[in-house]
């Protein structure tokens, strides 16, 4: 077994809500409370703070709560810097190139040009040297910082973005009971533009969020940490959920080509015949692009096998029966 998602059904309450654990469950509006009546507050083994949102964090064993901040306004910012630095840098590179070029010529400086031991060799007593020498070093130091942070934003940015659901079930525990953190950190979890979720198994298509929404009843399970737990966060089974998905794509694959082949059998007008593969292709591509995410070469190469098992049987049907 292992766990699809966090699963908010009902808002954060506040201390004057009761929310039903079948509400919860089935997705309905928490009801408003006839007393005063709270929720218990889940039990926790830390300290309120960093202590129990690490633990919480670290609960799942899929690693899906590992939710943090991208801090994209400070990357961009930094790459700025870095860049703008190293363009100062290569500027004054070209005006020592340049100084170098000017007559009258110097012997060490044209030494240096050509050959790595001269310059290594004269760094120390020749001051312009040394001073070529100094900028070489922060130009290769700045260079690889600067390379590196590309290639670090750039896996950073390709990382997905938590969903809607999972966002709600993080929540839940980061204000469920008060802030976990305060001061600058209070705010950090409010929006989902710039959060990163490090791993996900959450199935995106669209027979899976279908089948997750309205089958949750039958696919939930308790949490895996029961003294960490919120009662307004369940789980889901992958697996089970997967078999729903698979069952469906099998009926689905079924009704298309058995519904085809009969529709077929019994219409005896070529005409309507030709329509009738036509609306089936149809239906079949529509299948594969917005249920399946086919990818547009495999969506052209699924839809022709297709249309060619349905041309083939009526071919073979009709020469069956002129032979009859």
């Amino acid at each position: 077994m292992t766990n699809f998602v966090h699963r908010v059904r009902a808002r954060v309450s506040s201390p004057s809500e009761r929310t039903s654990r079948g509400d919860i469950e089935l997705g309905n509006s928490p009801k408003q409370p006839a007393t005063s009546t709270s929720p218990a507050a889940p039990k926790y083994e830390y300290l309120r703070g960093y202590p129990s949102l690490s633990t919480f964090i670290s609960s799942n064993p899929q690693s899906e709560s590992f939710i943090f901040k991208r801090f994209d306004k400070l990357a961009a910012r930094n790459l700025l810097y870095l860049q703008s630095e190293l363009a100062c840098l290569q500027e004054k590179l070209e005006d020592f190139d340049k100084e170098d070029y000017k007559p009258p010529y110097d012997r060490e400086a044209n030494a240096c040009a050509r050959s790595w031991e001269d310059f290594e060799r004269v760094k120390d007593s020749n001051e312009r040297q040394k001073e070529r020498w100094d900028l070489m070093l922060r130009t290769r130091s700045c260079l690889r910082e600067y390379q590196e942070t590309l290639l670090l934003q750039s896996r950073t940015a390709a990382l997905s973005t938590p969903s809607k659901d999972v966002l709600e079930a993080f929540q839940a525990e980061f204000v469920g009971h008060g802030s976990s953190l305060i001061g600058a950190s209070k705010t950090i979890y409010d929006s989902n533009d710039d959060l990163v979720q490090l791993h996900s198994t959450e199935r995106k298509d669209r027979v899976s969020t279908f089948l997750a929404k309205y089958l949750f009843r039958w696919l939930h399970t308790n949490a895996p940490n029961q003294n960490h737990a919120d009662p307004r966060i369940t789980y889901v089974y992958t697996s089970r959920l997967d078999l729903f998905v698979e069952l469906f794509y099998a009926v689905l694959s079924i009704v298309l080509l058995l519904g085809a082949i009969l529709s077929l059998y019994f219409i005896k007008n070529a005409i309507w015949r030709i329509t009738t593969i036509a609306l089936f292709t149809l239906v079949f591509a529509a299948c594969a692009i917005f249920l399946a995410d086919g990818r547009r070469l495999a969506v052209f190469g699924a839809c022709a096998a297709y249309a060619a098992v349905l041309v083939v049987f009526v071919s073979s049907e009709n020469v069956s029966g002129g032979r009859s």
